[in-house]
C-alpha cells in the first residue's frame, strides 16, 4: 500500500507585487559617440522620471527631469561633448531605480 501525492511546481523567473510591471531601461547605441537614445519603458504614467549620466568618480554630467505623458519614453541624450570613457546613467522614477553602464567613444 502507497500512498500518491502530486506536486505542482511553476517556474518562477521574477517577483513582483500582483498588478505591477518591471520597469525596463535601453540605451543605444552603446558605445556611442554623437547620441545616445535612451528608451523607458513600463513606467506609471504619474511619476516623475530623474534621467542622470554620473563618470565614474560620481561627478554629475547629465541630468533630465521627464515628465511622461504614458508608459513609454524615449529621448536622446547628447553625449558628444563627454569624454571618452564609461559612465553611469540613473533612472530614477521615485519608486524604481534603474542603472547602466554606457560607453562614449
Amino acid at each position: 500500500n502507497m500512498d500518491t501525492t502530486s506536486i505542482n511546481v511553476a517556474v518562477c523567473t521574477g517577483i513582483a507585487a500582483n498588478g505591477t510591471t518591471i520597469m525596463e531601461l535601453n540605451a543605444y547605441p552603446n558605445p556611442a559617440n554623437r547620441f545616445i537614445t535612451v528608451s523607458i519603458m513600463n513606467v506609471n504614467a504619474a511619476e516623475k522620471i530623474r534621467l542622470q549620466i554620473t563618470d565614474m568618480l560620481g561627478n554629475d554630467v547629465y541630468g533630465q527631469q521627464i515628465t511622461s505623458a504614458g508608459t513609454d519614453f524615449t529621448t536622446q541624450v547628447d553625449v558628444s561633448a563627454f569624454a571618452k570613457g564609461t559612465y553611469i546613467m540613473r533612472v530614477n522614477t521615485g519608486t524604481t531605480l534603474k542603472m547602466m553602464k554606457i560607453v562614449k567613444q
